[in-house]
């Protein structure tokens, strides 16, 4: 029995080394994928002060890890996002709840960028040890997405307002007119002996001239 017993004993702390061996492959692994991810994670404790960042936090915030630890995350608050949005996600995260949205942020050198993030409290046991955010950078896709607004309603040469622009303006300043009875003019202003410059000097001579004009408008 003495036998049977210690041959059970053997097998059990063989899989229990076995298990604690798989285990911090799986560790090492995960934190090799997280140091290695291209979204930023950044780890807190329950009073949502950072205790981690990864590689690509650094590279997006400009903060090194040592400047992140120890402070709280809004030292990348940009302040060009309404209190109510932090107020909001207060709300949800002390519920216990995940929280997805956007940030709008400062790096380090003061320059505004775009984040999509999620942020889970971390419950242990039915109690809160701390929080983790991971997001990711979408400023270029931001800037291309406000690029072409910006041009479908804007002349690509000269930047002011197209005629798509004026159609949407006219409409709101003729519902407004009617509601409050306002009243508004429209100016047309034609460029006497553009065509002579077009076709005697060329087009791109035409160009300056345009940009010229629009600047003195714009000013």
């Amino acid at each position: 029995m003495l036998f049977i017993a210690s041959i059970l004993l053997l097998f059990i702390f063989i899989y229990v080394y076995i298990k604690s061996i798989k285990t911090k492959d799986e560790l090492i692994a995960f934190r090799y994928a997280v140091e290695n991810s291209d979204n930023s994670v950044v780890l807190t404790d329950k009073n949502r002060n950072i205790i981690y960042v990864n590689d690509a936090f650094e590279k997006v915030t400009g903060y090194t890890k040592e400047e992140a630890k120890g402070n709280n995350p809004r030292i990348l608050k940009s302040g060009d996002l309404p209190s109510e949005f932090y107020v909001k996600m207060n709300e949800v995260l002390n519920r216990g709840e995940k929280w997805i949205g956007e940030f709008v942020n400062k790096n380090k050198k003061g320059e505004t960028y775009y984040e999509t993030a999620s942020i889970t409290p971390i419950i242990v046991d039915g109690l809160l040890k701390g929080y983790l955010a991971i997001k990711l950078d979408v400023t270029n896709y931001v800037k291309e997405k406000e690029k072409v607004e910006f041009l479908a309603y804007h002349d690509s040469l000269t930047l002011l307002l197209n005629r798509r622009a004026l159609q949407r303006d006219m409409i709101e300043l003729l519902e407004e007119s009617k509601k409050y009875n306002n009243k508004f003019a429209v100016l047309f202003i034609d460029l006497d002996g553009f065509k002579f410059i077009n076709d005697g000097l060329g087009h791109d001579i035409g160009d300056i001239i345009l940009k010229e004009v629009s600047y003195r408008f714009a000013n």
